[in-house]
């Protein structure tokens, strides 16, 4: 190899094994080159020379090894010592600081290297703290719609419609961007946006007089006079399932079950979802009334009420096991028949006077929950994690909550919301986001309402008007599910 060149880095030499000289400049590429690059790094000071190497120009220590990879301003340089020999590596690398920088990205300064033995090649120090980025990398990307700029190594970008933001890479108007209603990401699930609220889309229409609806993960399902039916999530078009009558659903099991049948010895019947392949059949029979179906979340149960022959009309509360078939009969002599809620471990209903009561899923003695007005008739009955909630049915309707497990025992239980003067509340339900209940009315179009579960500041929150008296109602995560008794389905985004 050749001895020092005006390209070379240079540094003050040491006697042997002294103190091995500083080294030179660097350039961004490591100083290699014929030209000056720009962007250049201090060379690190070397550390203890090694002795005499076996090639040398003169006397004197063999020179340590250049500054390691700089952070940002440039690539470790070749250092070369008087009288010592040439080192062409600069060292392992260091670590810290950035990678090597673009042109104008600021500079750093080189780490420390240590002398090896007889010339060999020190181990690199550590890279100097990178300078201030004037650069953004990768490049900015303006959004669809819009501008962007580069402002002390940021993308900023700007949309080019006034009032308009970026969601993803899109410029949308949060106040009508059926994908982006209110916030980004904000999916309308089919339905319209309107000053940045989700406006309810229409799943199915003309389906008759209708007074229930359940769901599975996938499927919304309705029941009323003569047909049931169902359609898929955020997909509108139906699907008739079978031609039967039916005042409430349940599912478990990955199949629906449902009562059918006027006046007396009607049926109970079930057929497996989505679509009823197979046909319907008869679960079980003797009774002159079977109602108010409902599923537990296992899909292992089915619970119902029924009226059996005898000298007064007295309900009894049964399950099925869908596994082995067998039907218990939880509780008898229920004076009136009830509605039924349900979570994890309990069924919750009235004693058909004055309480409501929770009893075990799996059988035993109920437990009074809390005291209702016996003058008015419970209509619906739901649960949600801590919160119980009931729907009277009067000429003034109201709702009224008692806080799980325990209730309230027998205190005087305080109105949560009061119906609408002359409607009925025709369906209820709650989940972790509040209580969603419909007014139902036959003199004026009707709404959907909701409160959160620490009550309305004020009326309910309205989320639909001009109902064809809407019915029966239930949630998911993403969405409220409603039908009419005009024969219409809804599907509204939360």
């Amino acid at each position: 190899m050749a001895c020092s060149t005006a390209r070379q880095y240079q540094g003050s030499g040491g006697v042997t094994g002294g103190i091995g000289g500083n080294g030179g400049s660097g350039h961004l590429d490591g100083g290699t080159d014929s030209s000056p690059d720009l962007g250049v790094a201090s060379g690190g000071a070397s550390a203890m020379g090694g002795q005499g190497g076996s090639r040398t120009c003169s006397t004197g220590g063999a020179s340590g090894v250049g500054g390691a990879v700089a952070a940002s301003g440039g690539t470790a340089g070749t250092g070369l010592g008087t009288g010592g020999t040439i080192v062409t590596s600069g060292g392992s690398p260091g670590f810290g600081g950035g990678g090597r920088g673009r042109v104008g990205a600021g500079t750093a300064s080189g780490g420390t290297g240590t002398g090896g033995i007889g010339g060999i090649t020190g181990s690199g120090g550590s890279g100097g703290a990178g300078g201030g980025a004037t650069s953004c990398l990768p490049a900015c990307i303006a959004p669809l719609g819009g501008t962007t700029t580069c402002a002390n190594g940021t993308c900023l970008a700007t949309c080019m419609t006034a009032g308009n933001t970026v969601c993803g890479n899109t410029c949308v108007d949060k106040s009508r961007d059926a994908k982006n209603c209110g916030s980004c990401g904000h999916d309308c699930l089919g339905g319209t946006c309107e000053l940045g609220t989700c406006q309810a889309s229409k799943l199915a229409s003309g389906q008759g007089y209708l007074t229930t609806i359940t769901l599975d993960v996938s499927h919304v399902y309705w029941g009323g006079t003569g047909v049931l039916g169902q359609a898929a999530k955020n997909t509108p078009g139906s699907t008739t399932i079978a031609m039967t009558s039916a005042d409430s659903l349940g599912i478990a099991g990955g199949r629906i079950y449902w009562a059918d049948g006027a006046g007396a010895q009607p049926n109970y019947w079930s057929c497996a979802l989505p679509n009823c392949a197979g046909g319907a059949v008869t679960v079980t029979g003797g009774a002159n009334f079977y109602t108010t179906v409902i599923g537990d979340r296992t899909g292992q149960n089915i619970f119902w009420e029924a009226s059996y022959p005898g000298p007064t009309i007295t309900w009894a509360l049964q399950s099925l096991n869908i596994t082995n078939k067998v039907v218990t009969t939880l509780l008898t002599d229920l004076p009136e028949v009830s509605p039924l809620a349900i979570d994890d471990n309990f069924l919750y209903l009235t004693d058909g006077g004055q309480n409501i009561e929770k009893i075990p899923i799996a059988g035993g003695v109920p437990t009074m929950l809390a005291a209702k007005d016996p003058t008015v008739a419970v209509r619906l009955i739901t649960a949600c994690g801590p919160h119980l909630y009931w729907a009277t049915y009067s000429s003034t309707s109201a709702i009224y909550s008692a806080p799980l497990p325990n209730g309230t025992g027998g205190e005087t239980v305080p109105v949560f919301a009061m119906g609408l003067t002359g409607q009925n509340i025709e369906g209820l339900a709650c989940d972790d986001s509040g209580v969603y209940w419909s007014n139902w009315s036959n003199a004026v179009a009707t709404t959907v309402v909701m409160c959160p579960h620490e009550g309305c500041d004020g009326p309910p929150k309205v989320l639909a008007t001009g109902q064809d008296r809407p019915a029966g109602i239930a949630t998911d995560p993403r969405a409220i599910y409603w039908v009419t008794m005009g024969g219409d389905v809804y599907e509204l985004a939360k």
